[in-house]
């Protein structure tokens, strides 16, 4: 969180020596209160000084089984001047240092220290990734497939392979897990991808949300530094603002995938979903029903497709549907009063 999520107790940056040193007294602490593996992320190694430390702990069997409240147990045993709890990480002082600890599944350990270690090398990846319509997360290269309603269908599984995800870009995967000396070896790696284009990292280019990601992120608006007057050899590639162009050479880049019969299998579905919506939907019901609206309209959907499937509907006229549904509307979907 960059050293800024605690509001009440302000907390001091520190330099690279004094992080081990902390590091050094709390990880036996945390590794004793929460009986589970710890992890620190690494970060280029002539880093001088530093906002945080961000800490993993991994979320297995026996883990869970304690059933630990993690924040009640910080505060217990560790007494910070100051802790919060955003979207699972606790973010607590300890002298004067700000920690963030991060719980992660055991089935993605590895691919998440991969994923966040040497910031911001994930952030810079996940962009050129995007301009293939795809996204990497800690646990998985994936493609987000999107029904007639532009929402998010289903997520193909691409890889869990993060070598795979590196080599697909032109990258060289060994190289991060070699790690890095300073922040321009991070960037001068992600230059070296085939797909690397200045253009598609420029603040205006990038969407409303990550733009103000971004712009609070000082190594992303390093990077911008960086690479602003650096001359190039060509101008870099040109994505086709059209990412299904791009779905062939997914398929062909992962052949074991089958992506391709994903997608199709995807588009089927979507046909199918569009003509049940046509014989019915929140519209029509209430065409059918005068004054049927808000909650009990949500309610009555609901339970009147709880005992009609998919495979009824499909199977049945528009006008069976209809027929079907006052039916069962006026007689035993719903009391005498109407009310499910």
């Amino acid at each position: 969180m960059g050293g800024k999520a605690l509001k009440t107790c302000p907390t001091e940056r520190k330099t690279t020596d004094q992080f081990y040193d902390i590091a050094g007294r709390l990880i036996p602490k945390l590794e004793s209160i929460l009986g589970t593996e710890l992890y620190i992320l690494k970060f280029y190694r002539t880093k001088k000084d530093h906002g945080d430390m961000d800490i993993l702990y991994k979320v297995n069997e026996n883990f869970i089984s304690k059933k630990l409240n993690v924040r009640e147990e910080v505060e217990k045993h560790l007494y910070p001047k100051d802790i919060i709890v955003n979207d699972g990480t606790v973010s607590f002082e300890f002298e004067n240092f700000q920690i963030d600890l991060s719980p992660v599944k055991e089935d993605v350990w590895e691919s998440t220290k991969f994923w966040m270690n040497y910031d911001p090398t994930s952030n810079l990846c996940g962009k050129l990734f995007h301009r293939f319509g795809l996204k990497m997360g800690p646990d998985s290269l994936h493609y987000p497939y999107r029904g007639d309603s532009g929402q998010v269908m289903e997520n193909i599984i691409i890889t869990k392979d993060f070598r795979k995800m590196m080599v697909f870009l032109g990258l060289d995967p060994e190289r991060k897990y070699q790690g890095f000396d300073t922040l321009e070896e991070i960037y001068n790696w992600i230059i070296s991808s085939k797909y690397y284009n200045t253009e598609l990292f420029l603040l205006d280019n990038l969407t409303q949300s990550d733009r103000k990601r971004n712009k609070k992120r000082p190594t992303f608006n390093k990077f911008l530094e960086y690479v602003k007057d650096m001359p190039y050899e060509s101008e870099g590639y040109h994505f086709e603002k059209n990412k299904t162009k791009y779905l062939d050479l997914i398929d062909q880049s992962f052949p074991e995938v089958h992506f391709m019969e994903q997608i199709e299998r995807l588009k089927k579905k979507g046909v199918e979903i569009r003509e049940l919506k046509e014989k019915f939907n929140g519209q029509l019901v209430m065409s059918w029903v005068c004054g049927l609206k808000d909650k009990e309209l949500g309610e009555t959907i609901k339970k009147y497709r709880d005992s009609h499937t998919d495979e009824w509907i499909r199977n049945h006229t528009s006008d069976e549907v209809k027929v079907n549904f006052l039916s069962w509307f006026w007689g035993a979907g719903t009391d005498k009063n109407n009310k499910i």
